[in-house]
């Protein structure tokens, strides 16, 4: 099945089961993504992606599954139905396509699961997402070397950014040792908090930046902080519960 686009508001109605989010704090365009089930017209489920930035929310149905996603336990959806083939597929589809995102900054799991084979597809998964991204050993040089702190991390980048440096050099592949690296840094919650705040700090920042700029008409029809933080904490409440934390 080739993956096909449906409505932001399709892809909320259906939404069954948030499997995983993930974040760019990215000043021109933070966006949030993930991957969950949800539940189609016919009673099945679909696995779906979705992205959202100030300026865009968009969704793709990649594949559809006979079993009734509100009568199924975490083991057996990871166990039995190929979700980790099927996201593996669909990356790649994006990155032959020139289409991958850039390295998640920040990454959870909504899942749970109490078998060894449950817990290692979803890392496989993370694995994935990580290693299909558009640059993870850049990405995890800036999170070594601006360890919990996203805003001096974030300038850095646009500086590297706005001298063409990110450019200049043919991307490596990285190794599973360094993509679990990765993984300590951006599903550690401590981490995942501060990257958070600078992710709500550049959501506000790039429809300020549009307005002040002279693009009045795309900020007023922008995606508001409020109306984003709606979306995504009902989707994922583990992640509002984590940021209520002191």
């Amino acid at each position: 099945m080739v993956a096909k686009e449906i409505s932001f508001p399709d892809f909320l109605r259906a939404v069954a089961i948030p499997m995983f989010g993930f974040a760019i704090v990215n000043p021109m365009g933070p966006t949030f993504m993930g991957f969950a089930i949800g539940k189609t017209n016919s009673g099945n489920s679909s696995l779906l992606f979705f992205s959202l930035n100030p300026f865009s929310q968009t969704a793709e149905e990649i594949s559809t599954f006979n079993f009734d996603p509100h009568n199924i336990d975490a083991d057996s959806l990871l166990k039995d139905y190929g979700l980790c083939f099927e996201i593996d597929k669909f990356l790649v589809g994006k990155k032959s396509d020139g289409q991958e995102f850039a390295t998640p900054t920040l990454l959870f799991g909504n899942l749970g699961g109490e078998t060894k084979e449950a817990l290692d597809e979803q890392q496989l998964i993370v694995l994935s997402i990580i290693r299909h991204s558009n640059d993870p050993l850049r990405t995890l040089q800036n999170l070594t070397a601006y360890p919990m702190n996203v805003m001096e991390r974030v300038s850095h980048e646009m500086s590297l950014s706005s001298f063409g440096f990110d450019n200049n050099e043919e991307k490596q592949i990285p190794s599973n040792e360094q993509l679990i690296e990765i993984i300590g840094h951006i599903c550690n919650p401590e981490h995942i908090k501060q990257e958070f705040k600078g992710f709500n700090i550049a959501w506000e920042g790039a429809i300020n930046f549009q307005r002040e700029n002279g693009n009045v008409q795309l900020a007023d029809s922008a995606l508001g902080l409020e109306e984003s933080l709606g979306v995504i904490g009902k989707l994922f409440p583990s992640l509002s519960q984590l940021m209520m934390e002191n």
